[in-house]
């Protein structure tokens, strides 16, 4: 949003489901829940520089436990 709508302030919020729903939700689609956060990272980190996202800084404990999970940050 702040890459494309600078004006308009958005704030995330949670789904109303449990971690083993989210997780079977992403087991539907053929990937896992940690793969999914994994790569949210990883897009973090590489959009930015593609024009796509706004730069956001992701702190050392997130990017550690992205690569963890296997993301390649």
């Amino acid at each position: 949003m702040a890459r494309h709508w600078p004006a308009v302030h958005a704030c995330g919020v949670a789904p109303e489901r449990s971690r083993a729903d989210e997780a079977a939700l992403y087991a539907r689609h053929g990937t896992t829940l940690p793969a999914q956060l994994a790569g949210e990272v990883e897009r973090l980190v590489a959009y930015p520089a593609r024009g796509f996202i706004a730069p956001v800084t992701v702190p050392a404990e997130v990017l550690a436990a992205a690569r963890q999970l296997g993301a390649r940050v």
